[in-house]
């Protein structure tokens, strides 16, 4: 059976010098380092990836090498599509916006670092005076420039370093569980907020 290949254009999950990146079935699961095990509940007989019957576990969810996960793209660069903002999209839906659209002309800017966030490199941080932000793409700041982000209008407001450790489709789930990493990898920062997922 052949495999189904995607075609994402300009969607930030490739390197900045590649426009396109080709992705299979399970893009995670193919890229980071994986662990696989058994407990009962997550065994399936067939799917993509799936050996022996038993599902791969990414082995990032508890490495210390990827203490928040790793989202892409997974080059630390500034690029102005992300997934979910992609220019695909921006074109198509263009003709639907006012004339004072302020996106019409301003660009966007996604500056992130080599683990897909948009926050500096993790040993960069001064965690004990930052605040920590944990979110979903409300957070991340999916469609908007690096200084329209939550965190970066925070960190105008306190006069602090804020972390925007938001993830775009981030869980409630996700966010405990970076939210437990933090504490176990880092020192304790200022203060951390959870903005939960709806």
């Amino acid at each position: 059976m052949k495999k189904r290949i995607r075609k994402m254009k300009n969607a930030g999950w490739g390197s900045p010098a590649t426009d396109t990146t080709f992705l299979g079935p399970s893009p995670i699961e193919n890229a980071l380092p994986v662990q696989t095990f058994s407990d009962g509940k997550f065994t399936m007989s067939h799917g993509p990836g799936i050996v022996n019957g038993i599902v791969p576990f990414p082995g990032y969810l508890n490495n210390p090498k990827f203490p928040f996960g790793s989202i892409f793209p997974k080059v630390a660069g500034v690029y102005s599509w992300m997934q979910g903002d992609s220019e695909e999209n921006f074109v198509k839906n263009k003709d639907t916006q006012s004339a004072t659209w302020k996106y019409l002309t301003k660009p966007i800017t996604y500056t992130l670092n080599r683990h897909g966030y948009r926050a500096p490199e993790w040993e960069d941080i001064d965690w004990k005076n930052s605040v920590v932000l944990f979110g979903d793409s409300c957070t991340y700041g999916v469609g908007v420039s690096d200084e329209e982000t939550i965190g970066f209008q925070l960190a105008q407001l306190l006069g602090r370093p804020v972390i925007n450790l938001g993830v775009g489709g981030g869980s409630n789930t996700l966010m405990i569980h970076n939210a437990t990493h933090l504490l176990e990898y880092f020192p304790t920062p200022y203060a951390v907020a959870n903005i939960w997922s709806t």
